[in-house]
Formats: C-alpha cells, structure tokens, sequence
C-alpha cells in the first residue's frame, strides 16, 4: 500500500506534465486497477506465510500465461521472438522444478 501511495504524486506530476486529460472514468479505472492490484499483492503475501516460497512463486508467474492469452484475445497483441524467449526462461525451471519436488514427494510417499 505503501508503494502505490508513494507513487500517485509521481504518476499525477508526469499525468500533468504529458497534459493528460483527467475525467472520472480514468480515475475510475485507475482506482479500481489500484484496488485489484493490491488484493493481488495481500493475498500472495498470505500465501507466502501458508507454504513453500519456491511453490508461490511459480504460481505467480502462471499469471505471464494469462496476461498473454487475455492480451491476444482482447487486444489483438502478438507475442514476439523476445518475450518468448524470455518467458521460456522463466516457466522452463519453474516446470523443471515442480518436476523435481513430484518426484520427491512420491519417494516420500512410496519409498
């Protein structure tokens, strides 16, 4: 919370400087993206008390999945070589790894 009070003086002094247009609906919508954004944030933060650090993180970057597939969907946006690239590089170890702790997890099951 603390983060997004700190930067709304910014964010207003660069929205005047590029003399943007205010209007209750941008105001809207950014309050309602602000209000989202934080549940997001308190619930990974509880989350990261409830388990593993390893087992959150990857649940967060499956969001990369979803802003992907929304944006192409309702924006018409393509993925280029270097997002891929990049996001390969991020979901391949955290697929090795989810990988690696099943199988831990079923020698400790059945030994």
């Amino acid at each position: 919370m603390l983060n997004y009070l700190l930067l709304l003086p910014a964010a207003g002094f660069m929205a005047w400087w590029e003399g943007a247009e205010w209007t209750i609906q941008l105001l809207l919508n950014a309050l309602g993206s602000a209000v989202f954004i934080l549940g997001y944030n308190i619930s990974v933060l509880l989350a990261y008390r409830q388990v593993d650090a390893s087992q959150v993180t990857s649940a967060e970057y499956t969001g990369l999945i979803w802003a992907v597939a929304l944006g192409w969907v309702l924006f018409a946006e393509q993925p280029d070589l270097w997002f891929l690239t990049g996001s390969a590089m991020i979901v391949i170890p955290l697929v090795m790894i989810g990988i690696q702790q099943g199988r831990r997890n079923r020698h400790r099951i059945h030994p």
